[in-house]
Parts: C-alpha cells; structure tokens; sequence
C-alpha cells in the first residue's frame, strides 16, 4: 500500500513540476500599446470620426473608423482606429499607407485569380502589428474582407469556414474593395489635414 502512495506521490508532483515549464506565450505589443502604455508622460488623445463602414453578411455590421491623434510631449502618433460589436483594432499611420499600396495590388491580382477557378483562394496583405486586408475565392465569389488581428483572432464576425482561417473572424464586403478603399483613403486625408495645422 505504501509503494502504490508513494508511487502517486511521484506521478503527483512529477506533474506538477511539468506545469511549472509551461509557458503562456508573450502577448504581442503593438505599435499602439507601446505609445498608449508609457508611463511618466502626459498624453493626449484627439479623435476625429470618420464615415461608417459597413460590412455584408446576413445582416449589416457597421464599423466606426476613427483617426487618433496621440500626442506626448514632442511627439505625435496618428492611427486609423475601426471599432465593430465592441472590438477595435488600431492601424499606424505608416501601416495605413502600406495597407492602401497592398491593396491596389490585390485589386490587379483579382481577376486573375478568379480566371484561374480556384475551388479556395486567399489573398492578403498583414501589417506588422496583425491587421490584415484581403480576398478570398470561393465557388467563384470574390469577397473582401478586413480582419482585426491576425495573431490573436481577436477581431469578429464571420466564424471559421471549411479551408480557411484567414478570415476567421472578420468584416467582410461583398461589394468589393470600394467601400475599404474609400474609408483608407478619408483617413489618410484627415491624417495630412491634421498634420497641416
């Protein structure tokens, strides 16, 4: 009886010792959790909205874009901040004028894409910090979509379909890339008005 105890005892805190090697990964900062998140220094945000986006599916999602202005001590940040059913994601300046490049250039790859007739196709362009824009094929629909974090599948909507994860949770449109396109371009503009003054 006391071999088999103390052969439990082992298993026990053999156990617990693996647990104590077990590691949570490290949550990924962003560009915006870094300047948000300093300490010591006085700093002001000023938003500014931005017309209402609106994603298709069975109903329609709006999401409220806004342009961000940090401002601490010398230094000014702007971000392009898209809020839906209370998840928002926060896309740099910098990052926002890639997103607009890459997305010229998954327009001109679309239509070839398509002509090739693909049963499942993914196209799409991820800034660093894990927003993500692109198209997806399926039974010969194109349907663009924005997808709030990449890394963390911490943006929303459209639950997981059969061969892809891309757009796990994510705004989709389904009238094209105008409508992402035209809400890009109107923050980039409120961007330059704001850094004329």
């Amino acid at each position: 009886m006391r071999k088999i105890i103390l052969l439990l005892s082992m298993l026990m805190l053999s156990g617990y010792f693996r647990a104590q090697d077990f590691q949570i990964p490290k949550y990924r900062q962003s560009k915006y959790d870094m300047i948000s998140s300093k300490t010591g220094v006085a700093t002001k945000y000023m938003y500014v909205k931005l017309p209402l986006l609106r994603a298709k599916d069975i109903i329609v999602v709006t999401a409220r874009p806004h342009i961000i202005k940090i401002t601490q001590g010398n230094e000014i940040a702007y971000y392009y901040r898209l809020e839906a059913a209370h998840i928002a994601t926060y896309v740099e300046y910098s990052d926002l004028l890639e997103a607009v490049k890459a997305l010229n250039a998954l327009k001109e790859a679309v239509a070839k894409d398509l002509a090739n007739k693909p049963d499942y196709l993914e196209n799409e362009f991820v800034t660093s910090d894990g927003f993500a824009i692109g198209y997806y094929i399926a039974k010969e629909k194109v349907t663009w979509y924005i997808s709030f974090n990449k890394f963390y599948k911490t943006s929303f909507f459209k639950e997981g379909m059969e061969g892809s994860n891309a757009y796990d949770k994510s705004l989709e449109f389904k009238d094209g890339a105008t409508e992402i396109e035209s809400s890009f371009q109107q923050a980039i503009s409120k961007i330059e008005e704001l850094k004329a003054k």
